[in-house]
């Protein structure tokens, strides 16, 4: 074999050795993340109904979508009750009012929820607003008691401003049970066990529960 033989072989074995690597570099950091983030963002379009903006490396490769504006996780129902009384010259009036209401929490999928796959190492990293009370409906309503006096008469309005009382009460008790909590908790169960899969390490971030 001649020598400029020898160089043409060489030189050949180099460029394929160089392919070999682009290639191996190519399928690790590019095709492996790529793959994993389409998949991760599939599963969850699957699981939640919806899929969030997917980013590899802050690129994004996949747009936030969702066929539906609210995701309820957690349904709860809650008994009020709600009392009024006035006098005025001896003569008493009366009002309880009872009612059933079934809250709703869950998340606003108007709101920006993120899937990141970062690499060296792989990490798959959710970030999720925090969950809602997304509606509170009441579903069955009781007059416990209502009793007028001899002139001191209930009124429509006193009526209405009794159930209105009712309804900021059930707000407020639903509001200060666990029903965000475990919203939250629900969401958090649901992205583990959907990411799992894909054997990589998970963090988490859902943004602090709202009070309001």
């Amino acid at each position: 074999m001649t020598f400029s033989t020898r160089i043409i072989v060489i030189c050949i074995a180099v460029a394929v050795a160089a392919m070999a690597i682009a290639s191996a570099v190519y399928i690790v950091v590019v095709k492996v993340p790529t793959d994993l983030a389409r998949n991760a963002a599939d599963g969850l379009r699957q699981t939640l109904n919806f899929t969030p903006e997917v980013r590899l490396n802050g690129t994004v490769v996949v747009q936030q979508s969702a066929p539906i504006l609210e995701l309820a996780t957690v349904s709860r129902d809650i008994l009020v009750e709600e009392g009024y009384t006035h006098t005025f010259f001896g003569s008493t009036k009366t009002l309880v009012v009872r009612g059933v209401f079934t809250a709703k929490a869950g998340f606003n999928l108007k709101e920006k929820f993120l899937l990141t796959v970062k690499t060296n190492p792989t990490t798959l990293v959710a970030e999720f607003p925090a969950p809602k009370l997304l509606s509170l409906e009441m579903t069955q309503y009781n007059v416990v008691q209502e009793e007028s006096g001899w002139w001191n008469k209930l009124t429509t309005e006193e009526r209405e401003a009794a159930v209105n009382r009712l309804r900021q009460k059930a707000h407020a008790e639903i509001l200060a049970s666990s029903i965000l909590l475990d919203a939250e908790t629900l969401m958090r169960n649901q992205l583990h066990s959907t990411l799992a899969i894909h054997n990589a390490p998970i963090d988490i971030s859902i943004r602090s529960v709202e009070t309001r």
